[in-house]
C-alpha cells in the first residue's frame, strides 16, 4: 500500500471518540452476536492479550484467525477449569478472584508478614516504579528473570506488583514445589498457553535452601509463550546459580533499598496516614539507614526498630516457647531442617501443645525469615 492509497483510504474513515467503557460494551456485544454460546466477558480478556501479542510481534491476523482463536479460548477455559479443580493447590491463577480480608491483613503486612497476593491486590505495597521498569525491560528480552536479594528486600512484593499490572489474564503462581510434584507442574506449565498461543507469566518464590526449582527452570525456560519470574534469596542464588543450564537465556535483577527510594517510600506512607514520623531526615537518621525494605517500613509504621522489637518479644516468651524458638533459629543458621517429632522430643511437648506454640509464634518470629534470623544473637552463645 503506497502513501497516496493510504491517504485516500484514511479520508474515507469516520473517526469517533469512544471511552474505554464504550469500547468494552461494543466488543462484548459483537462477540455475543457472533458467538452466542460463549461468555464474552471471559473471552474478551484473552482476545485483548492475543491482539497485543500480534501487535508487539508485528504479526497480522484474518477474520478466520480470530474465529480460530475464539475456539482455542473456549477449549482452554474448559480445560483450565477441569485442571484447577484437581491441581489448584500447586499452580494457582493470580488476581482472578475477590479477596476476603480481615482487620489484621493490612497491619500484618507492615509488621513483617511475607508478602501475599492479597496484600498487592489491596495496594498495601509501596510501588517501586524504577524497579518495575527494570523488570519490564528484562522480560522483554528474556523469558526468565531471577529477582535476587536478602530476606526482607521486597522481592515478592515487586513480583506480585508486576504481575498485577502486566495486563494479561494468564498469570500463575507455583506453590508447594517439591520432588514429588515437579513433573506434574512442568507438564501443566507447558500446557497452559500452548492452545492459546498467547503470552503467560509464571511466578515462583524459592523457599530457603530448596533446590527443586533448578530442575523446574531448566525444563520450562524455553516453553513457547511462557515467561518466568523467580524470586530467590541472595544466599540461595549464590549457592545454586551454577546449576542453571548454561544454554538458558535469563537475566537477574538485584533488589536492594536505594537512597533514591527511601524518600518516596516515606512520602507514600505519610500520604496513607501510616507513617509515625513527620520529617524524613529525622526518620532516616534515627532508623540507622536499614538495608532492607522490611526493616525500613517496619520502623516508619511501628516507630521502633524491628530487631529491638524482636528482642523485647523474646524476653517476654515463656520457657517453652523460648526453647522452641532457640532450636528453630539455630537450625536456620545451620541451613538444616528439624522435624516436628524432633522438636517435640527436644522441648518435651505433646502434639497439641507443639501445635499451639507454633500457632502463637507464626504471626511473629516465624512470619518472615529475617525475624527468625534476628532471633539468633540471643541464642548463639547458649547453644
Amino acid at each position: 500500500m503506497d502513501y497516496a492509497f493510504s491517504k485516500k483510504l484514511a479520508s474515507k474513515i469516520m473517526w469517533q471518540s469512544k471511552s474505554e467503557a464504550e469500547l468494552d460494551d461494543f466488543v462484548e456485544t459483537a462477540l455475543k452476536k457472533r458467538f452466542p454460546s460463549i461468555d464474552p466477558s471471559i473471552v474478551k480478556n484473552y482476545l485483548v492479550q492475543w491482539v497485543c501479542y500480534l501487535v508487539i510481534n508485528k504479526k497480522s491476523a484474518t477474520y478466520d484467525d480470530l474465529c480460530c482463536q475464539v475456539g482455542r479460548i473456549i477449549v482452554f477455559t474448559v480445560r483450565q477449569k477441569e485442571f484447577f479443580s484437581q491441581f489448584g493447590l500447586t499452580v494457582i491463577p493470580l488476581f482472578q478472584s475477590d479477596y476476603q480480608e480481615d482487620a489484621n491483613t493490612e497491619t500484618s503486612y507492615y509488621q513483617g508478614v511475607s508478602a501475599k497476593e492479597i496484600h498487592i491486590a489491596k495496594n498495601y505495597d509501596v510501588v517501586r516504579e524504577e524497579k518495575l521498569q527494570q523488570l519490564y525491560e528484562k522480560l522483554k528480552d528474556n523469558n526468565l528473570v531471577f529477582i535476587t536479594g536478602i530476606s526482607g528486600s521486597g522481592k515478592s512484593s515487586l513480583a506480585y506488583r508486576f504481575l498485577k499490572i502486566c495486563d494479561t489474564p494468564l498469570r500463575y503462581e507455583i506453590k508447594y514445589l517439591n520432588q514429588n510434584n515437579i513433573s506434574q507442574i512442568i507438564a501443566t506449565i507447558k500446557d497452559i498457553s500452548k492452545g492459546l498461543k498467547s503470552e503467560a507469566f509464571v511466578y515462583l518464590d524459592v523457599q530457603p535452601y530448596d533446590t527443586s526449582w533448578v530442575q523446574l527452570i531448566n525444563e520450562i525456560e524455553n516453553t513457547p509463550y511462557v515467561k518466568c519470574i523467580v524470586t530467590i534469596r541472595q544466599d540461595d542464588w549464590n549457592r545454586c546459580f551454577n546449576k542453571v543450564n548454561t544454554n538458558l537465556h535469563y537475566s537477574t535483577l538485584a533488589v536492594d533499598l536505594t537512597e533514591f527510594e527511601v524518600k518516596d517510600i516515606f512520602d507514600h506512607l505519610c500520604e496513607r496516614g501510616l507513617c509515625r514520623f513527620e520529617i524524613f531526615e529525622d526518620a532516616w537518621n534515627d532508623c540507622g539507614h536499614p538495608q532492607t525494605l522490611l526493616e525500613y517500613v517496619y520502623y516508619l509504621t511501628q516507630g521502633v526498630p524491628l530487631r529491638a522489637r524482636i528482642s523485647e518479644q523474646i524476653d517476654s516468651l515463656d520457657s517453652v516457647n523460648a526453647s522452641l524458638l532457640q532450636y528453630v533459629s539455630v537450625s536456620n543458621l545451620l541451613r538444616g531442617n528439624v522435624s516436628e517429632d524432633a522438636i517435640r522430643n527436644l522441648c518435651h511437648l505433646s502434639p497439641m501443645l507443639l501445635s499451639r506454640c507454633i500457632g502463637q509464634m507464626k504471626g511473629e518470629f516465624l512470619a518472615h525469615p529475617i525475624k527468625s534470623v534476628a532471633s539468633l544473637p540471643k541464642y548463639i552463645n547458649d547453644t
